[in-house]
């Protein structure tokens, strides 16, 4: 696909999002994590960039700035480093879920300005709140912006009392009709009754992306799927085998058949990989130094950062399962000292070592 400039990106106005979304919306999105520098405060910016480059290399169409822990302006200087590293090279994509809806419009006026093309979107609600009052929260964020915007449905406590599944499938339907809404993103373990349902509330106007791989191809069948990610994509390929990238290419290609041959190839690698993330992901968390540790393996930077799930703790067994997953899948890896990994490549080569960081979180 041809990129156009990042301005002209971010300026397409609200009612023209969706038909710039069918148009360029296509392929494979995956997430950019930030590297820390040894105080665990500021960023180690050759390490991120070093990253955008290989998210680059790898053949993605969009990529995730994302980070748990950091405040609205960490994160605003995040995706200031990957808009100027990526030129323009890759559709840049936020992540605006404040408590404070203006601290959301304020991330989404940042994006906007650095060039990025879409942001999921979630706002502050509780349970019992009307639909009406959690839709105009969300219209009122979303007129704010013409960046496109992807919904996110999980289960969540407080949608308990508009839908059985706890997803808000008519609010989300409402959202879905404002111009510059342009997907959804089903997350990884919901079933498959829950993602049919999701998909038959919202398929007619915006477009689908599961981050359950394993079911694109059946719902490809019937639904506009024609992106899918917003997670470690590097956990089921690499820059020399780029195996999702070319299984999203035959899925927009209506190539099925193509795309279970290389789904099969990758299908190992993904099932351990959906295995470690789901007890993580049902308490809304994510095993972090593990998908670190999956990106380094495949090229990218590596490098622990601040302490967010004191349970996901990277021990000598979860690294060797990684890598048996990835043999599994025939994925080659490129495995340097653990050190690197720990510190960053880009830390590692200006000669900073484990021992100069103010400490080593989810390490073991």
């Amino acid at each position: 696909m041809t990129m156009t400039s990042d301005a002209r990106i971010a300026s397409v106005p609200q009612a023209a999002r969706k038909e710039w979304a069918r148009e360029h919306l296509k392929g494979v999105e995956s997430t950019l994590r930030v590297s820390f520098a040894p105080d665990l405060i500021d960023f180690d910016e050759a390490g991120i960039r070093h990253d955008v480059r290989e998210h680059i290399r790898s053949g993605f169409n969009s990529m995730l700035c994302t980070q748990p822990g950091l405040n609205a302006q960490e994160k605003m200087r995040f995706m200031a480093i990957a808009a100027d590293e990526a030129q323009g090279r890759i559709l840049l994509s936020a992540t605006a879920d404040d408590d404070d809806l203006n601290v959301s419009m304020e991330i989404l006026a940042k994006a906007e300005s650095l060039g990025f093309s879409h942001s999921i979107l979630r706002v502050p609600s509780v349970l019992g709140e009307s639909e009406d009052a959690i839709f105009a929260k969300y219209k009122h964020v979303i007129e704010s912006t013409n960046l496109g915007i992807i919904l996110f449905a999980t289960k969540k406590p407080q949608f308990a009392h508009l839908h059985p599944s706890s997803i808000p499938l008519n609010l989300y339907r409402r959202v879905a009709a404002l111009p510059n809404v342009v997907g959804v993103k089903v997350t990884q373990w919901l079933d498959p009754t829950m993602v049919m349902q999701v998909c038959d509330y919202l398929a007619d106007r915006i477009f689908i992306n599961t981050a359950n791989l394993s079911m694109i191809p059946l719902l490809a069948k019937s639904y506009p799927i024609q992106w899918m990610g917003e997670w470690n994509i590097q956990a089921v390929q690499s820059p020399e085998q780029p195996f999702a990238v070319e299984f999203m290419d035959h899925i927009n290609a209506g190539n099925t058949e193509k795309a279970l041959e290389v789904y099969w190839k990758l299908a190992p690698a993904f099932q351990y990989f959906a295995d470690l993330q789901r007890n993580f992901l049902i308490v809304g968390s994510h095993p972090w130094p593990h998908l670190k540790y999956y990106q380094w393996l495949v090229g990218g930077n590596g490098g622990i950062y601040r302490m967010v799930d004191e349970t996901a703790i990277l021990d000598e067994a979860g690294r060797t399962a990684i890598k048996k997953a990835y043999k599994a899948s025939g994925i080659n890896i490129t495995e340097g000292p653990i050190d690197e990994f720990l510190v960053g490549k880009a830390n590692y080569a200006k000669g900073i070592r484990p021992k100069d960081f103010v400490d080593l979180p989810c390490w073991k």
